[in-house]
């Protein structure tokens, strides 16, 4: 794995076939997942004496968004579900979010990670509570957040993490292995559970992570400790202490990351082009037109 300060910068197998929406498919008799949210926990029955077989994540070209919201006079949902079914049609990023309990290993994935400002370099994400993710990061200040590649491979490793840290094998070397990933520089239990250093946060590794962010708690403000409490939800302020790139595969490579709307992963569309009239008038074809910005901009 390569490690690389960026200056500047703030098992389910996967098939690729377009370019827009990832459906897992459940593989022979696993029960489906259909119409489920990805970001909600869930309970899945696991059985010692054989593995679930791996299931695939297909990608399909275009998938309409399946709701279409009113203004708010025309229907009598709460203001909480309109709210809800309005921002399904807003694509989110995906990035998994680890930390430590003592040398118990935390990770979640998010829907909310972003900037928040450059000097100092700080992110941020919101997260319902109670979670014991949350808890880690308050106990032990430190988390890194994994940017995702934006195909299936970075869908398998967001789902692996939806659905909380304690059951199953979410951190065993089977359950990492079926999601494409490993965690660097760990030792195992006895049971092959991964023991982190005290309060050490995790660092994913696999092809569905392009970047890796270490992080602190924002501290500076003594009175939230970089934690803001709004009721029942949390705003989690931390500073980036250093970016890794875990591939070493990106240059001439690289790809947007993962995103997520209307209950899907999905894959970035089309790119939307401002052309200048002159250009268009000349018959200065498009491509032509992005070579010259290209050339302007070096």
């Amino acid at each position: 794995m390569k490690h690389r300060l960026v200056p500047g910068s703030p098992a389910r197998r996967a098939i690729t076939l377009g370019n827009n929406v990832l459906l897992r498919r459940e593989a022979l008799s696993c029960r489906a997942a259909a119409g489920s949210h990805a970001f909600t926990r869930t309970g899945h029955t696991r059985h010692k004496s054989s593995s679930p077989p791996p299931a695939e994540w297909s990608s399909l070209p275009h998938l309409r968004p399946s709701i279409h919201p009113h203004s708010s006079p025309s229907t009598s949902l709460p203001m909480g579900e309109q709210l809800r079914h309005m921002m399904r049609l807003l694509p989110h990023s995906v990035a998994i979010c680890t930390s430590a309990s003592g040398t118990l290993p935390r990770a979640m994935t998010v829907s909310s990670f972003t900037s928040l400002s450059l000097s100092p370099a700080l992110v941020t994400f919101h997260v319902a509570t109670p979670s014991r993710t949350l808890d880690a990061v308050r106990s032990s200040g430190l988390l890194n957040f994994h940017v995702l590649a934006g195909d299936g491979r970075g869908a398998r490793a967001a789902h692996h993490f939806t659905g909380g840290n304690v059951g199953g094998d979410v951190w065993s070397a089977e359950g990492l292995h079926v999601a494409g990933l490993s965690v660097a520089g760990v030792e195992r239990s006895e049971r092959g559970e991964v023991v982190v250093s005290p309060g050490e946060p995790p660092l994913l590794m696999g092809d569905g992570v392009t970047y890796v962010l270490r992080c602190r708690l924002f501290d500076e403000e003594p009175s939230t400790g970089g934690v803001l409490m709004v009721r029942d939800h949390a705003i989690v302020v931390a500073e980036v202490v250093e970016i890794v790139e875990t591939s070493e595969k990106t240059d001439g490579h690289e790809q947007f990351g993962l995103v997520y709307a209307d209950r899907h992963y999905r894959m970035l569309g089309r790119t939307l082009i401002r052309r200048e009239h002159n250009d268009v008038q000349h018959g200065m074809t498009l491509a032509e037109e992005l070579t010259r910005r290209g050339q302007e901009a070096a």
